[in-house]
Order: C-alpha cells, then sequence, then structure tokens
C-alpha cells in the first residue's frame, strides 16, 4: 500500500512541477521578465552564467578573475556594481526615450539548484539570495551557474514599447521565454528565437483596456436582452411592460 501511495502522490506532483518549470533550461536560453507597475518598471533576465555575458558583450573577469571560476563566497558583500559592469554595452529604451535602468543586483546559482524565475517576486528573490553550499563547492565554473540579473526604472512602461538592443555575439540564436506582468500579474507569455537584432517588447493590453472591453461587452448583451425582452412583449400580454 505505501509503494502505491508513494507512485500515486508522484503522480499528483507532475502537473504542479509543469506549471512551475515548463522545460528544462539550455545552454541557450535566456529568460526574460517584465514587471511593469503604475509608477516604475522591472526588468529581469536569466541564463546560464556564461551565456549571459556573452549576450551582453561583457567579460565575466568581473565576477571570475582570471581563472573563469566564481567564489560564491565573495558575492554576499552585493554585486550590483556587476549588473551594472554587464549592462555597460546595452541600450534599453522606453518609447523613444532612454530607459535609465538601474541596477539592482547580479546573482548566480549552481546550474544543478536552480531558483524559479516565474515571477517578479522569484525573480527578486533570485537576485537577492545567495546559495548555502558546502565551502568545498564555493569556487565553481562560471559555465556550471546560472546568472539572475534585476534592473529598476521610475519611467513607466505600461503602453510604450520596450525595445532591448543587446549585442548578442551567440553563434545559434537564443530561446527566449518572455514574461509580462502588470502589477504582479501575468499578462503576457512568449517564447521566440532571437539572434542579435534589437529586441523589440510590444506592451500587452493593459488592464484598463480589458475593463474597457468588457464593459462594452456587458452593455451590447444587456442591449439585447432587453430587445429580445420587448420583442417577446409584443407577442405575450403577461410579460408587456407594466403588467
Amino acid at each position: 500500500m505505501s509503494g502505491a501511495l508513494s507512485i500515486f502522490l508522484t503522480l499528483l506532483a507532475v502537473p504542479v512541477l509543469l506549471i512551475a518549470s515548463p522545460r528544462s533550461l539550455t545552454a541557450q536560453d535566456l529568460t526574460i521578465l517584465v514587471g511593469r507597475m503604475d509608477n516604475a518598471t522591472e526588468l529581469y533576465l536569466m541564463a546560464r552564467a556564461d551565456i549571459i555575458f556573452e549576450v551582453f558583450d561583457t567579460s565575466p573577469k568581473i565576477l571570475t578573475g582570471s581563472h573563469d571560476k566564481v567564489n560564491l563566497s565573495a558575492l554576499s558583500n552585493g554585486t550590483f556594481e556587476a549588473a551594472d559592469v554587464l549592462m555597460s554595452n546595452a541600450e534599453f529604451q522606453i518609447g523613444d526615450y532612454d530607459a535609465g535602468f538601474e541596477a539592482m543586483s547580479l546573482m548566480v546559482h549552481p546550474l544543478d539548484q536552480p531558483l524559479p524565475m516565474t515571477t517578479p517576486l522569484e525573480a527578486l528573490t533570485a537576485i537577492g539570495v545567495c546559495s548555502a553550499l558546502p565551502a568545498e563547492r564555493l569556487v565553481i565554473p562560471i559555465q556550471e551557474l546560472r546568472a539572475y540579473v534585476g534592473y529598476f526604472t521610475s519611467e513607466v512602461a505600461l503602453r510604450p514599447t520596450m525595445s532591448l538592443n543587446l549585442p548578442n555575439e551567440a553563434q545559434s540564436p537564443l530561446q527566449v521565454s518572455l514574461l509580462d506582468f502588470y502589477n504582479g500579474r501575468l499578462v503576457a507569455t512568449r517564447h521566440f528565437d532571437w539572434v542579435g537584432s534589437p529586441l523589440v517588447i510590444e506592451p500587452p493590453r493593459t488592464p484598463e483596456k480589458s475593463s474597457l472591453a468588457l464593459a462594452l461587452i456587458g452593455l451590447l448583451t444587456g442591449a439585447t436582452s432587453l430587445f429580445g425582452l420587448l420583442s417577446q412583449s409584443r407577442t405575450d400580454p403577461a410579460l408587456a411592460l407594466g403588467a
């Protein structure tokens, strides 16, 4: 009975795992999470650490020194400077203006201990916490780490198009997963291949537009119902208005 129960619980867990992590990350994956708010915009990116430095056309030596390995214990002092250096060759625009993104943090975690990044809160956690590892695992090759980086701006990107011009020098397309949030709620998801050209993120339909559409549908539905009632009252005296 215990074996059957174990299998049953495992089957129950499968849908949850699929929802939380739709597919395993490969070396060429890049996840972009946009957090749009009424008074600010957040931008998070996640990829294998060596890939994300390649995408930004920036040397990883700010993390690795000359040894191509990262000492995780050194990251506890803060990494916003590394995030600033990472985007030094990139251009971010909201509409026709510079986005003015400021670095919050850049953090790396072992590939075998991934942190989820499916919501803005998860992204904020991933860039803000250090991995708890034994002393013998504190120095890790950069290819065995996943990087999470976050930026913030007071510019509002509710309706303008966002343009991310990252000098991607990768030889093969990046498989991009784009998650677009408005005030913490997922409003759009896209999956596509991207090779080097400016990445344009169109604004999703905002809640205001959605509310207006629902209101119009409600008005049309009400008008249709009233018209039907009036038509029926002409043939059924019991339903006549004022009867």
